[in-house]
């Protein structure tokens, strides 16, 4: 398949400057990345009104009557996500970030008003899909198996000095059912907490530790054993 990687270069440095803009703004801030996992059909999330909030891929359908984020944005990682949400996001208030996980997709789902990102590169053009932790967002994401990846990355970016993932469902053991049924079914196949989360999250744990970001997991029901589960007060 043909590449465009050369056209998503050029995205990436179209993006740099409103990327920039988004460094440090929320500053020593809790901040909270939503994912869309299915502990969302029953935990509550009136936590997070007033909050500044990531959110991956669908999560600010979960946002509707349940919280009123003191800020928010949208994070797309995946070709097939961003086909969805583009017509759905493009002309909405709040900034979309999203970084291609290939090259061979059509470049103009990524281009503005969505702020481009370039992914990490093993090679010239090899994405690096080890793990890894990136704390400026302008030199490149990490990517992995999940969005929530390059949430965490972007807040760490914002400036948190706190970060509480929700809606992380890696290890969740109960039915496998988005928490609104306007979601499409993803790839709940492939993915396995043990090879492809755990060594990240670990990754990312302590390499914003290093810098005192806490990362902490609030996902009810979930059983991510490699961040500090906190339970937050139901409002």
């Amino acid at each position: 398949m043909r590449s465009h990687k050369a056209m998503f270069d050029k995205l990436a440095a179209s993006s740099l400057r409103t990327l920039e803009s988004f460094r440090g703004h929320l500053r020593g801030e809790r901040v909270f990345c939503l994912g869309t996992g299915p502990s969302l059909i029953t935990q509550p999330l009136g936590a997070l009104e007033g909050k500044p909030v990531v959110c991956c891929n669908w999560g600010h359908l979960a946002l509707e009557g349940a919280a009123t984020p003191s800020w928010f944005c949208n994070v797309i990682t995946d070709d097939h996500r961003i086909k969805e949400l583009r017509p759905v996001l493009k002309d909405r208030s709040e900034p979309v970030f999203c970084v291609p996980c290939k090259f061979s997709v059509d470049p103009e789902l990524y281009s503005e008003p969505f702020i481009c990102m370039s992914p990490k590169m093993r090679s010239r053009r090899k994405i690096d899909f080890r793990k890894g932790c990136s704390i400026d967002c302008t030199f490149g994401v990490y990517l992995g198996r999940s969005v929530m990846f390059t949430a965490i990355q972007l807040a760490a970016f914002f400036g948190a000095s706190e970060i509480v993932c929700l809606g992380m469902d890696m290890n969740y053991q109960g039915a496998r059912k988005y928490f609104d049924n306007r979601i499409s079914t993803g790839n709940w196949n492939g993915f396995k907490y043990e090879k492809h989360g755990r060594p990240v999250l670990e990754v990312m744990r302590d390499t914003l530790g290093e810098r005192g970001i806490k990362l902490l997991d609030a996902t009810q029901g979930g059983m991510v054993d490699c961040l500090e589960n906190i339970v937050l007060l139901k409002k």
